[in-house]
Order: C-alpha cells, then sequence, then structure tokens
C-alpha cells in the first residue's frame, strides 16, 4: 500500500496556487522565476504532504524503470518549486499503483488530531 496525502482541492487551483505552471531555477540560494511553461495533458497532476511511503516494488519501478512518463515527469520537476509536495502524488495517480493507494492523513496512536 503507496500512502500519499492529496491537497483535496480543484487541480487547476492547486497547480495555480503552487506554481507548477511556471518554470523555476535555483541559482545563488534563490529561487529564480522564469515564466509560464506547458505542463502536460493526459495525467493527474496532483500534489500534497511530502510526507508519504511507498512500497517497495513502487520504489523500485520509480528508480530502475525506463519510463517516458516518468523521465519527463522529473524534467518538468527539476524546475519546480515545490517538486516534493508534487512528485509522488502524481506518480501514484499516474500508475499501476492507482489501485494500491492509501490517501489520508495517518496520526500515530494517541496525537492529538
Amino acid at each position: 500500500m503507496n500512502f500519499v496525502k492529496s491537497h483535496g482541492q480543484d487541480t487547476q487551483k492547486f497547480i495555480t496556487k503552487q506554481g507548477l505552471d511556471r518554470a523555476f531555477y535555483e541559482c545563488d540560494e534563490h529561487m529564480w522565476r522564469f515564466g509560464r511553461r506547458p505542463l502536460p495533458t493526459g495525467i493527474r497532476l496532483d500534489g500534497g504532504s511530502d510526507w508519504i511511503a511507498l512500497t517497495h516494488d513502487f520504489a523500485s519501478y520509480l528508480i530502475f524503470a525506463n519510463n517516458t512518463l516518468i523521465r519527463g515527469l522529473l524534467q518538468i520537476y527539476a524546475h519546480t518549486l515545490l517538486p516534493a509536495e508534487v512528485t509522488f502524488n502524481t506518480f501514484v495517480n499516474s500508475s499501476y499503483q492507482l489501485s494500491n493507494l492509501f490517501s489520508a492523513v495517518l496520526f500515530p496512536h494517541g496525537a492529538d488530531q
């Protein structure tokens, strides 16, 4: 089971709020925004918490698969302001692992909610 928590908002609103439709580059300890960029179509761009848990099989797939979707998304996320908040949510939602997804906020036993 892969554990990721979606943003729970309108996807276009999330893309705009997080600046996914903009290209960024880090230089001299500063993030520079270059302007608008096209995003891929035909997949569900998603984001949320950067606290995730992935199965060993899926993590291995992401690392070793020769997959054009993964390579293309990694190129996009290389120039994204907050890549950790979108990378794994999008990979899980756009892959064979979608049926193996648990989307919820997990609290340790006895933790305040």
